[in-house]
């Protein structure tokens, strides 16, 4: 692992409730113990940032309560968004 990415997956005083478990092979991690939403704090958001950059693919299992909205607010949290070119949006959402 880098030195860029070690502080944050490292520090558990940081992300206290915030569980990343690698699965098996070289890509994917499972994210436990976080509500997704456009309103994650600092450290938990930092976190899921470092570990996108290593394991490539995140999975967040039962986040059942996502709607459209926050599921882009979620999104927005990583930049802009942008709807697929030719793809209708989901009905009601932006970028869906």
């Amino acid at each position: 692992m880098s030195a860029i990415l070690e502080p944050l997956l490292a520090n558990p005083s940081r992300t206290a409730r915030l569980d990343i478990r690698p699965l098996a092979g070289r890509i994917g991690a499972q994210v436990h113990g976080l509500l997704l939403g456009g309103s994650l704090d600092a450290a938990s958001f930092a976190a899921l940032q470092q570990a996108l950059l290593r394991y490539k693919v995140l999975f967040f299992r039962g986040q059942h309560h996502l709607d459209d909205a926050a599921h882009e607010a979620f999104g927005r949290l990583f930049g802009p968004l942008l709807a697929h070119p030719t793809v209708p949006t989901w009905q009601g959402a932006a970028s869906l």
